[in-house]
Formats: C-alpha cells, structure tokens, sequence
C-alpha cells in the first residue's frame, strides 16, 4: 500500500488534539445503541488514534485502531495511545469486528468502492458499520462556507471551500442541481474532484475530494445486493443532508 503523502506536522497536530467532543456524534451513538461494552471495535482510519483512546477511557477495552499514515499512527504510539497500527505492519484477513467505525476518511480514499467494500467485509454478521463523511453535496455546507467568509471566520481547506464568494455560490448551485439529478435518476455515482495542493491546506484535507452523503453509500450497499438494515430509518429529506451513515450487517 503506498505511502500517504497528505499528512504534516501541524495535521498531526491537529489530530492530536481531537478529544471527547470532537467524536460526540459517535460516543451518543454508542451510548444510544450498544449495550454490551465488550464488543470488538475497529476504528478504520485511525490516524493518531484519539477515538481509540477515548473508547478506552469511556469503558470500551477491546478497541483497535488501523491506519495508512505512519507518521499519525507513530505520534499516537508516542503520546501512549495503545492499539493502534499501521495498516501494512498488521494482517487482518478473516478478521471480523462487531463495530467498525469509518470517521471522515471516506472523503480521503483513492478507490471509494474498494473501500467500502473492505469496511463491510471486516463487520461481522449482526455487526454495525458505522461511517461519517463530509456531506459535499449539501448546498447547506456551501451557505455555511459564504457565511464564514463573510464574518472572516477561519475555515479548513478543503477543495469545496476554497476561492471567492462567486466560487461558493456556483457550488451551491451545482450541488444543488447534481443532488437533484441525483435524486431523480437514482445515480449511486460518487463524484471526485481536483484535490489541493498539499501545501495550500493544514494537511489531512488537501485529499478530501470525494462528494458522498447518506444516500449515496446507502444506494451503493444496495446496489451491491448486500444483507444489511437501517438502524434507524430516514425521511426523504434527511437521507440528502446527514453525513452519519449506520447499518447492520444482517
């Protein structure tokens, strides 16, 4: 697997600094939905390997972390983060997890397919895929984006938020248009675009180009004919604007 060449010292830093309410979203889920704190759970994209270690300290002991960058993995390892590995150094074929959990990585593959694929086939039967991505296509994000501008508020780059407020207001329009052509064709196409300059963003951004959304991957993991159920069902309207995505694996 090649080298992830996104990450620097102040991404890392970053990362580093993600704590109990960074990961809220997942922690309520778990409070909301797992009963049994001894599940087996993988946190697929683990970087430094904070959620691992807030897993930990929340009650969860059999929790593992896996990620392509060594450099976040061994400055996770170094702050004394336990459990977690860089994908090449450990073999998890025919390994199964009742929990796998994918946060704002998606955004960040190559082949976004492949990897979720590889997310459903290490949830074990009865298992939860858990994953989280920035929802691209909602022209909410892009309202915000010209919000922030406008109040001179930092923003993390990415490659939907950079340039002027003309730039903003025609992604709007266009992921506007394309969520409704979406929609309206049923079109399980993930959209790819140009990526940053590594040395334009923080870091772990500068790759965040695939434009995803709950009804994207949902209509993906239907088209793949897999065995899975909602856990909670969605209105029409929510499935176009929530970037949280969970199934069980049936």
């Amino acid at each position: 697997m090649s080298e992830y060449k996104y990450s620097n010292d102040a991404y890392i830093k970053q990362l580093l600094n993600h704590d109990i309410k960074y990961f809220e979203p997942i922690i309520t889920f778990l409070n909301n939905q797992i009963k049994n704190k001894n599940i087996s759970i993988l946190d697929y994209g683990c970087g430094t390997g904070n959620l691992v270690s807030v897993l930990n300290k929340n009650g969860y002991p059999n929790v593992m972390g896996i990620d392509i960058d060594s450099n976040s993995v061994k400055a996770g390892q170094k702050a004394g983060i336990k459990n977690i590995f860089i994908i090449d150094d450990i073999n998890l074929t025919d390994k199964k997890f009742d929990l796998v959990i994918s946060n704002h990585v998606l955004e960040h593959v190559n082949h976004v397919h492949d990897f979720l694929n590889i997310l459903w086939n290490l949830t074990n039967q009865n298992g939860i895929l858990y994953i989280r991505t920035p929802n691209y296509l909602n022209p909410r994000t892009y309202i915000y984006y010209i919000k922030s501008k406008l109040k001179n508020n930092h923003l993390h780059l990415t490659p939907f938020n950079t340039g002027n407020y003309c730039t903003l207001m025609y992604r709007f329009l266009i992921s506007s248009i394309l969520t409704f052509l979406k929609l309206l064709f049923n079109n399980t196409t993930i959209w790819k675009f140009t990526p940053l300059k590594p040395k334009i963003s923080i870091g772990g951004d500068a790759d965040a180009t695939w434009a995803s959304n709950y009804l994207d991957i949902k209509n993906y993991f239907l088209k793949c004919k897999y065995p899975f159920k909602e856990k909670s069902k969605k209105s029409f309207l929510k499935q176009i604007s929530l970037d949280i995505f969970v199934i069980e694996h049936i």
